[in-house]
């Protein structure tokens, strides 16, 4: 290794702890490309070239000196994004009968209040963990520096605050950096807490509102106002075109006018429920249109990604909203060709949800555009051909003849780990194990995630702790549920929620070779309500072209015959029913019961049997559509009634 990769590699190596361990930039985006380009042309297969984002070490971490701290409750996870009025019309309609709190989305650092009898014990960023474990860090000591912090509040039970902990505009020349979040971040975990005075941190939410005995977000809100804390800018809603009509005011001003960044407003039910810590449910963030810029197109390369060969655009890189662009998607061949790009043309670029990169078109097309044209053969020489489905039908997409391409292989080991939510299991450790010529296929490394070999040592960067972690998450999946097993081996089309569906259609006790038997009657399937022709031949063929797998993973995994609940013989046997509006028992709850009493949960349609509902006034769509289908309309309590009170 010549001394000037070995210094690249350790200025690249730094910049990375910087920016991932600490939160700010020592050098600027151009700086790092010009670094990583000089790396490439000395060293093309170096991983700090080949790796796409950067991923912090265990060493690296521990150059933090803050006290970790693990979320074991009260976890903090992001939101589910929607970017237009449709899509969170869809959102909406799930939640059509409840109250809205919208509010900014702060574009800062995330962080956790702890106060205990009144006095503040900590303050913990949301951190993240490749092992699956929510550890953040404990930066109290930092946090007490920052306005709209109180060290002590009149409330002597445990109240646990989120809130995000922002950079103002009109105090950015106080600290500098490139954007007032990357400042943010960096100051906020700076070790020596210099610059932290300038810093403010904004609640918006209660996280252990049920130990209070809170039931509406508006409720949480009102103590954190009598609290004194500063508070994001909250608003209550009634409909979606009030939400539309907020988020239209912030386009237009509202978020030009403020003193701090925001990327977008947060919707949620008013109305507090459990939820998922990762996903929510019951919140929604709705984002900003994206920025645009104008780049050229300097080449497209197609890489195998999950067995579609799909091109990548090559830009002169632009900088957007603080971040160097210089690779984008071009998504498939057609979309190519309905925007028209060739290689040389200016184009238009975005990045949606403020993330990823897109061309949104052309710009000025170039005297000397080179057309982009696909590859024919696969890098072993397989024909590259269009994906075809099971009609027969060519798609948009491309695919490799290769039956086993190490793309594929990949996904295929990544897709049984997650379909067992088993963690830890990166794709870049399946990268290294497969490139080291270790294993083949997902039987061959499940092995050696249960029993190790003795080439592991020799893969780069794959000590005893990651083996660890290997281990843990395999020993998961090794006792297995036909759900899990059937979603695991990863086949297109049937999730786990339609086989769950296939296996409550059938209601009785079945062992995974009776489900895969029956999986395998394209015709039985297709006349289960919300499957199809196409898609029952789908699972077919699906089914077929993984039996070798499935054979080797049955072998190896010990998997729980599937029993339907226990149904209690009740009067709504085969009855359906649909629940709307507010409710005294949680609407999960309910549905639950009529599963276990032998009914069936449904939407609103000509057959449905019951809708439940507590105002038989409401204005709901479902009310107004049960209406019209004169279909018969009863209170929670008749239903309750109905099953004898068996919840």
């Amino acid at each position: 290794m010549s001394s000037e990769i070995k210094n690249l590699e350790q200025k690249i190596d730094a910049s990375n702890v910087n920016y991932h361990a600490f939160g700010f930039s020592d050098i600027s985006d151009a700086e790092y490309d010009s670094l990583r380009d000089r790396l490439a042309k000395l060293d093309h297969t170096n991983k700090r070239v080949m790796q796409i984002g950067t991923t912090i070490t265990p060493e690296i971490k521990k150059s933090n000196k803050w006290e970790k701290y693990i979320h074991e409750t009260y976890k903090m996870g992001s939101l589910d994004k929607v970017n237009t009025n449709d899509q969170l019309n869809k959102w909406v309609s799930s939640y059509e009968d409840y109250q809205y709190i919208i509010q900014e989305k702060l574009d800062g650092i995330s962080i956790k209040l702890i106060y205990k009898n009144g006095n503040l014990d900590k303050a913990v960023s949301r951190g993240n963990d490749d092992s699956g474990v929510s550890t953040g860090e404990d930066i109290t000591r930092n946090v007490v520096k920052m306005k709209g912090i109180h060290k002590t509040i009149n409330f002597n039970k445990e109240l646990i605050i989120r809130g995000e902990i922002i950079l103002y505009k009109s105090k950015f020349e106080n600290i500098g950096g490139k954007t007032l979040r990357n400042s943010a971040a960096g100051t906020a975990k700076g070790y020596d807490g210099n610059g932290c005075e300038y810093l403010n941190v904004k609640m918006y939410s209660i996280m252990n509102w049920k130990d209070l005995g809170f039931k509406y977000e508006h409720e949480c809100l009102n103590l954190l106002k009598e609290l004194n804390f500063d508070l994001v800018f909250t608003e209550l809603c009634n409909t979606q075109e009030e939400l539309i009509q907020v988020y239209n005011e912030y386009i237009k001003c509202n978020r030009k006018e403020l003193d701090w960044d925001i990327d977008g407003l947060v919707i949620k039910i008013d109305e507090l429920k459990d939820d998922k810590w990762d996903l929510p449910e019951h919140s929604i963030a709705y984002k900003f249109p994206h920025e645009k810029g104008v780049t050229k197109l300097i080449d497209v390369i197609w890489q195998d990604s999950g067995g579609r060969i799909s091109p990548v655009g090559i830009l002169e890189p632009i900088l957007l909203n603080g971040v160097t662009i210089s690779r984008v998607t071009l998504n498939n061949i057609d979309y190519i060709n309905d925007l028209g790009i060739k290689i040389n043309d200016l184009v238009i670029i975005s990045r949606r949800n403020d993330v990823i990169p897109c061309i949104e078109g052309v710009s000025i097309k170039s005297d000397n555009g080179i057309p982009i044209t696909p590859p024919s053969k696969d890098d072993e020489g397989y024909p590259i051909i269009r994906e075809i489905n099971s009609e027969g039908k060519e798609l948009v997409y491309l695919v490799s003849t290769n039956p086993n391409s190490k793309h594929k292989r990949i996904r295929s080991i990544l897709q049984w780990y997650k379909a067992h939510d088993a963690k830890g299991v990166a794709e870049e450790t399946i990268d290294s194990i497969i490139s080291a010529n270790i294993v083949k296929s997902l039987p061959e490394f499940y092995d050696i995630g249960l029993n190790g070999h003795i080439q592991l040592p020799s893969v780069e960067g794959f000590g005893m702790g990651k083996f660890k972690i290997l281990n843990k998450a395999t020993l998961l999946t090794s006792e297995t549920t036909i759900i899990k097993f059937i979603d695991g081996i990863g086949i297109s089309g049937f999730s786990a929620s339609r086989i769950e569906a296939i296996l409550e259609h059938l209601n009785k006790t079945i062992t995974l070779d009776e489900v895969l038997d029956i999986c395998n009657n394209d015709k039985l399937i297709s006349e289960i309500p919300g499957f199809g022709n196409t898609t029952a031949l789908s699972i077919k063929n699906g089914l077929k072209e993984r039996s070798n797998l499935i054979k080797e993973m049955n072998k190896r995994v010990k998997i729980q015959d599937w029993s339907p609940e226990i149904a209690n013989k009740s009067n709504i046997n085969g009855l359906s029913f649909c629940f709307t509006g507010k409710m005294v028992y949680d609407r999960g709850v309910l549905e639950k019961s009529v599963k276990k009493n032998s009914g069936i949960v449904s939407g609103v349609s000509k057959n449905l049997d019951y809708l439940v509902l507590n105002d038989l006034n409401s204005n709901s769509s479902k009310n107004q559509k049960a209406i019209k289908l004169n279909i018969k309309r009863i209170s929670e309590e008749e239903y309750l009634n109905m099953i004898e009170r068996n919840i």
